[in-house]
């Protein structure tokens, strides 16, 4: 015996899939939590950085700075000898 779904479980369902939609694309790549209550504060300066090679003065991946474009400095540890390659095992 086939189930049908009756039009309220479907139209529930639709909005559920519409919000998560919505929620998500509002987040931007910023903010993949949502948004911070700060966000529109008109000092309020941020960025993104997602690290695509070992430089140690890497560009911001997305930015949002009044005053210019924000700068970085990764210094490794006492114990560091290198990145660690996120495509190889941690105990390689």
């Amino acid at each position: 015996m086939k189930k049908i779904i009756t039009a309220r479980q479907f139209l529930l369902a639709v909005s559920s899939m519409f919000l998560l939609a919505v929620h998500s694309t509002m987040a931007g790549p910023i903010y993949p939590g949502g948004a911070p209550d700060w966000v529109d504060h008109p000092n309020a300066t941020r960025a993104s950085y997602n690290f695509p090679d070992d430089d140690t003065t890497p560009e911001p991946t997305d930015y949002e700075n009044q005053f210019g474009t924000p700068q970085a400095e990764i210094t490794l540890g006492d114990f560091a000898t290198e990145w660690q390659e996120p495509e190889e095992d941690l105990d390689t």
